[in-house]
């Protein structure tokens, strides 16, 4: 016998000497020791020795705990999120907990701004829009993509829903649509997020350059804060829920297990029946173009993230893309959206399909231009 077989056993055999003699409060009788005996040994955790019993949980022989079940939980998370992990692990960073594969550890702060406060700023540092490139789309100052000289189709759409409501835009940038907004329904409550303060500062600025009226400078708030994390935004006396959000061109710079804690988000800060409007790049697109076989390769075998690129270098067509725009690609992960992973990964947090579609770009691109499938939207309803 093993030398930890050896100590168990005299263990056991003390435990019934014990148990069993005499005392003066009388000898201690069968059953009672049993139990005892039945208790330490799963102590011991040699349960499986003992009953030769199967666990429900984990299929292997022993009595089920419930640290047995919380184990066999934790492994099932683990299980069924490994696909999408294993494209995260190099991206969370400090940020993320690992536990269950879906915490996020720190809560982030939400820096929040009037236009006064915004104004000042802006004068202080000295801001502006950059110069537009030749296809007039104009690049942000953190290199996550460029704003489009035009109002496409679904964010026309998103103005018009957006009469008289209480809206929020994730990755506004230089407040382009929130202008628009505000010029034909001023009593708009809008709320401009971005993750570079600086953009917001510009867009306070912009608002006054095009003369916004001063009513509904005053239902603007500028908000600082990354919706691929968890912030504490809610939590805010001036945040309350929204009858719309408009997330465009940004959920493609996050990895899969960002844009999962991103429709947390957006599906908590929504009202009931609240709608999401969302606009993502494809893999249809001119400066991308070698990747389109690629990707139709993983559809084809069923993976679950096609989309998912660890970095835009490999696949960008130079020949269509100029030095000071290669400058300013992203580094790090990308994912080019389709209809079906886009209305699936919404379904699956609980939201109402209204409609998901590819829309052309809305104007020519020598860089992006290809097939009218340059986007793919979606608007989905908060259930």
């Amino acid at each position: 016998m093993h030398s930890e077989t050896v100590t168990e056993f005299n263990l056991y055999v003390y435990l019934f000497n014990y148990f069993t003699m005499e005392t003066k409060y009388g000898t201690i009788n069968r059953d009672k020791f049993i139990g005892i005996f039945l208790i330490s040994v799963n102590l011991l955790g040699c349960t499986a020795a003992i009953t030769g019993n199967d666990c429900k949980h984990t299929n292997t022989p022993g009595v089920c705990t419930k640290d047995c079940e919380k184990t066999s939980k934790l492994e099932k998370n683990k299980e069924e999120n490994k696909e999408e992990n294993k494209y995260d692990d190099k991206y969370k960073g400090k940020e993320y907990e690992d536990k269950d594969n879906k915490n996020v550890k720190y809560v982030k702060k939400t820096k929040i701004f009037n236009i006064e406060e915004a104004l000042e700023q802006c004068s202080k540092q000295g801001l502006g829009i950059p110069l537009p490139e030749s296809d007039y789309r104009i690049q942000t100052l953190n290199r996550r993509g460029a704003t489009s000289p035009v109002l496409d189709r679904l964010t026309l759409e998103f103005m018009e829903f957006s009469k008289y409501k209480r809206v929020l835009e994730i990755g506004g940038a230089y407040g382009k649509v929130m202008i628009e907004v505000l010029k034909k329904h001023p009593n708009t409550v809008y709320h401009l997020n971005d993750i570079e303060e600086k953009h917001l500062f510009i867009a306070a600025n912009e608002a006054i350059l095009q003369k916004i009226e001063e009513s509904a400078l005053k239902n603007i708030r500028l908000l600082a804060f990354d919706i691929s994390e968890k912030t504490d935004v809610e939590e805010h006396d001036i945040i309350e829920k929204y009858d719309a959000i408009l997330v465009a061109r940004v959920l493609h710079f996050l990895s899969p297990f960002q844009i999962t804690i991103a429709i947390k988000n957006l599906y908590n800060m929504l009202k009931s029946e609240g709608r999401v409007y969302v606009i993502a790049v494809s893999p249809y697109v001119k400066r991308y173009e070698s990747f389109i076989p690629e990707y139709e390769r993983r559809l084809a075998n069923n993976e679950q993230f096609p989309g998912y690129v660890e970095s835009l270098q490999k696949w960008l067509n130079k020949d269509v893309t100029s030095a000071s725009q290669i400058a300013s690609i992203s580094e790090g992960p990308f994912m080019f959206f389709d209809k079906n992973f886009l209305e699936t990964i919404f379904q699956k947090n609980n939201f109402k399909i209204k409609k998901c579609e590819f829309m052309e770009l809305g104007y020519y691109s020598t860089s992006w231009s290809l097939d009218d499938r340059e986007y793919v939207t979606l608007v989905a309803e908060k259930q």
